[in-house]
């Protein structure tokens, strides 16, 4: 027989921390779209271009710490750029576009894992994984129309750097929408050696799913 008792995590907020694209990249983005849309006006939905870091329910008593901690790591790591390279998706609604770990991401992600992870946010489990770095594209597509959108998208070249500078942390309201709680800005000149400040400061295992 299921349970299907709550678990006190069910009533947690949700946050999501992200990158968007620089208005360069968007435009390109926007370019590949409106192809898209003007061959089937119809279908689909457009989300919100965005690199999700992670995406989980946090107790909501670990907010202001998590903020406090995300300022700090930020401001004591370089910029960086993502690769954009590629189309795939998830039969039979969602078009992403695949990221290609660079070393300024793949560095950052490990010292935003070891902060998280020292706040007890989240483990090694439950940790974003490079393999699922994407950037959503189209959305809520006809089961029948998968195919042909992912054919329209693989017959353009995508393969381009996209800057990130800054991060935005948001929460998801109990009616669904998501909202915007900080921004965070990268700026560490490249000069500058990123130091594990989070060793040295201690916080409680506040828990997390």
């Amino acid at each position: 027989m299921k349970n299907n008792q709550l678990k006190p995590w069910d009533n947690w907020p949700k946050y999501r921390l992200v990158a968007k694209p620089d208005s360069a990249s968007l435009q390109r983005i926007e370019e590949m779209r409106n192809h898209f849309r003007s061959l089937y006006p119809l279908d689909g939905e457009y989300p919100e271009p965005e690199l999700a870091f992670f995406s989980q329910r946090m107790p909501e008593a670990s907010e202001n710490l998590l903020v406090n901690w995300l300022e700090k790591l930020c401001a004591n790591n370089n910029r960086f750029d993502i690769v954009l390279n590629n189309f795939s998706g998830i039969p039979p609604h969602l078009l992403y576009m695949r990221v290609q770990p660079t070393a300024g991401l793949l560095a950052f992600s490990t010292r935003l894992n070891a902060v998280m992870a020292q706040l007890g946010l989240y483990n090694s489990v439950n940790a974003p994984k490079p393999s699922t770095w994407k950037m959503n594209i189209i959305s809520g597509l006809p089961d029948i129309l998968f195919d042909k959108a992912l054919q329209v998208f693989s017959k353009r070249e995508l393969y381009f750097q996209m800057p990130v500078s800054r991060l935005e942390l948001k929460r998801q309201s109990t009616d669904g929408e998501w909202h915007l709680l900080q921004r965070f800005q990268f700026v560490v000149p490249q000069r500058e050696i990123f130091q594990p400040w989070y060793q040295h400061e201690t916080a409680g295992n506040i828990g997390v799913v």
